[in-house]
């Protein structure tokens, strides 16, 4: 095991040992969790859309693509902190 760098929900660094296999695993759940994501946000956009082409007000659906947004961004640094952790130098 070696002594790995990594971030908390908090955002805080804490360093902790973890395996290979662990670093691996976290950072498979991280992409899947991007790739459901990434899909839920085009299913929103695409109704977002059908909404604007009825001329309905599409307000709900914009707050809720940008609440994943948002998401999305928080998702990708924590997979980039636990990347970091994982280059060996």
């Amino acid at each position: 095991m070696a002594e790995r760098m990594v971030r908390g929900s908090d955002d805080r660094q804490i360093y902790a040992r973890i395996s290979g296999r662990e670093l691996e695993r976290r950072l498979a759940a991280k992409r899947r969790e991007v790739a459901r994501l990434r899909r839920d946000m085009r299913l929103e956009e695409a109704e977002m859309q059908a909404l604007i082409a009825q001329g309905v007000d599409a307000t709900t659906a914009a707050g809720r693509f940008l609440a994943m947004r948002s998401r999305l961004a928080q998702l990708l640094v924590a997979q980039a902190a636990l990347m970091e952790g994982a280059v060996v130098g």
